[in-house]
């Protein structure tokens, strides 16, 4: 700081001089990055190896080729507190640092720990079954790993679309072009600002945001792991209820080629299948939608998922999520004919992957068998569509949806 005379604000002046009073949020944030290396989070992502190294210890080459990847967190809040801070009472009036235009919306969210926790508390972050191996054994993902730097970059751009989906409103409320109209309006710093607020405040009702432990920064080796603590593996001796889970709405991702199904977190058994065994309710990642789908389990713990679509049943290998079943906060409700009964809130339950309409769960009898299956918003699937002894089913009535 010598060269500031010993204060934040003598860079501040620098900043202001370099850019002749016309600087952007952006433009400080990447001079806080050149002058100060402790706020550098950059790393370089190798192609070839898939390995990622600080920037400054690799050089490019022909034959081994990578990608630069800048968080900038620390330069980003810095910029974005300061910028907050200042921010003058009558929005009419010139921000004091940017007298031209802070242009914050090129800024994006802090890639930290607790915003990826939000997302996906929200549904939206999902991680595939190999990184959920790791983060369930609790491994240490350090500084900077491949699976560190996909968290975080995925963050971002998850934000970046909330973004994005918000100035699109803006813009067609304001009759603006294309959702340029709402750009300045919204900016990933606010949504940063709002999701961590949210996080602290899902934390403090529930004693942990759904999903991930909310123990260590990524700035150390970090562990994120189901907020149920340890996982239980043992399979009840019967058909019957277990104890159901502390917070209902939770998809569990699971692993439909390991062995290992977690009982203890599946909540109440929902159907039992024609020879007594367990079938569980869940979501599959499946042509390109998300479908409801059962999941039965074979021996102590393989699930398998299947999936009713075109006419037949399919045996899922791919994305699976488990919706652990509550029924102190669900309720199977009869209907027909694809209709929603009135009043009714049903569990989202994903949608189709030509039309996107919303997909529902749902549960029919076929061949004196309770199948769990899916239904279709507004009528479109007819019924329930459920899979069955290799075959897809459609029951129009009577069938529950849940």
């Amino acid at each position: 700081m010598k060269d500031f005379d010993g204060s934040f604000y003598g860079f501040i002046q620098a900043f202001r001089l370099r850019y002749n009073d016309r600087g952007t949020a952006l433009q400080l944030v990447k001079m806080v990055a050149e002058t100060f290396p402790p706020f550098r989070d950059e790393y370089v992502l190798n192609g070839r190896r898939g390995k990622s190294s600080p920037i400054h210890s690799l050089t490019p080459s022909s034959a081994d080729p990578f990608l630069a990847v800048c968080i900038w967190k620390r330069a980003q809040i810095l910029v974005a507190e300061t910028w907050a801070a200042f921010y003058p009472e009558d929005s009419s009036a010139s921000h004091p640092l940017f007298p031209t235009g802070p242009a914050i919306h090129e800024l994006t969210m802090f890639a930290d720990y607790r915003v990826p926790q939000i997302l996906h508390h929200l549904r939206m972050l999902t991680y595939p079954p190999a990184l959920v191996k790791l983060l369930e054994a609790r491994t240490p993902l350090p500084s900077g790993s491949r699976e560190e730097l996909s968290i975080r970059v995925a963050s971002i751009v998850a934000v970046e679309r909330v973004r994005r989906e918000i100035a699109l409103l803006i813009a067609d409320e304001e009759k603006g072009d294309s959702g340029r109209a709402g750009e300045d309006a919204v900016s990933s710093v606010m949504i940063d600002f709002y999701l961590w607020d949210l996080a602290k405040l899902v934390e403090g009702r529930e004693g942990g945001v759904e999903g991930v432990d909310a123990g260590q920064t990524f700035d150390r080796l970090i562990h994120l792991y189901p907020e149920y603590g340890t996982v239980s593996y043992e399979a009840p001796s019967t058909c019957g209820p277990t104890s159901p889970p502390s917070v209902s709405s939770l998809r569990i991702p699971i692993d439909p080629t390991g062995t290992r199904f977690p009982w203890k977190q599946a909540g109440v058994v929902p159907v039992c299948d024609q020879d007594g065994s367990a079938v569980f309710l869940g979501l599959a990642e499946f042509m390109h939608g998300l479908h409801p789908c059962k999941i039965r389990v074979e021996g102590a713990g393989r699930p398998l998922p299947f999936v009713s679509y075109d006419g037949k049943e399919h045996e899922h290998r791919g994305a699976t999520y488990l919706l652990p079943f509550d029924p102190a906060r669900m309720q199977w409700v009869q209907t027909s004919a694809g209709q929603i009964p009135r009043g009714a809130r049903p569990v989202e339950g994903g949608y189709e992957r030509i039309d996107r309409e919303r997909l529902y769960h749902a549960r029919a009898v076929v061949n004196g068998v309770t199948v769990p299956g899916k239904a279709g918003e507004l009528g479109h699937l007819g019924g329930a569509n459920v899979p069955f002894g290799g075959r897809e089913h459609l029951i129009a009535a009577p069938y529950e949806v849940l």
